[in-house]
This record gives C-alpha cells, structure tokens and sequence, in this order.
C-alpha cells in the first residue's frame, strides 16, 4: 500500500506512516517515519472475527492476549521487568454479575511481589 505524506510537504523522512496487512486484511504492522515499528503477530481467528495474539511495540515489549471462544478477551500479559498481567471474567450460563451474556464481570491485576490485588467488580 503506498503511503501519502498527509501534511504534504516531502522530505526524507517525510510524514508518512506505512502499515503492513496480512491476507485477510488485518493489519500487522505500524511504521512511523522515524523507523519506529510496532508489530501484531500470531493472529487468532474466533468466533469470526480476527484477534492479535502478539503485540510487539518499537522498544521491543511483547503483549500477549488470549481469549475465550466468543472473543473475549481472558488475559492481557506484558512481558519483562517492567510487565505484568490482567485476567477478566464475563456473563454466562455458570456466573452471575448481574447483566447480559458476554458482559465483563471482573477484571485483576495481580501484584508483582505475588500479594494479592483488588479485584474490579462491574455490574
């Protein structure tokens, strides 16, 4: 896909943003005009839809996600020292949060010291 310098003044290295798409049309990549690149791998398709296993920002942290078989998303994990997890739960037949199927009820964020950590409840 070429790439327009949206502010249309040129130059090396321009204004420009390229990105990257896969065959199905979902994009894997971000590219900035100084270089930077933030990339999405390992997609996951389910329930129809296509989701990002892997994300891969300029600095090199790596963002892994997973998700139940409606496309929810269970688990946000950032990767190294300065990283850490969040786990959701959701509305169906075996909870009851008190709204719709697929609604998020609860979302936590454990300590990184291994104590436990308030759970957010939404109802």
């Amino acid at each position: 896909m070429p790439a327009t310098d949206a502010m249309g003044v040129g130059g090396d290295p321009g204004n420009a943003t390229t990105f990257g798409w896969n065959n199905r049309g979902a994009m894997t990549s971000a590219e900035l005009p100084t270089g930077a690149t933030t990339s999405l791998s390992a997609y996951q398709t389910i329930s129809g839809a296509d989701l990002p296993g892997t994300i891969t920002t300029p600095d090199g942290e790596q963002t892994d996600y997973d998700y139940d078989t409606k496309g929810n998303t269970l688990s946000v994990a950032v990767a190294g020292d300065d990283g850490g997890s969040r786990e959701f739960t959701y509305q169906d037949s075996d909870t009851d949060c008190g709204g719709f199927d697929g609604q998020r009820c609860t979302a936590e964020q454990p300590h990184k010291d291994g104590e436990s950590a308030p759970t957010t409840h939404f109802t």
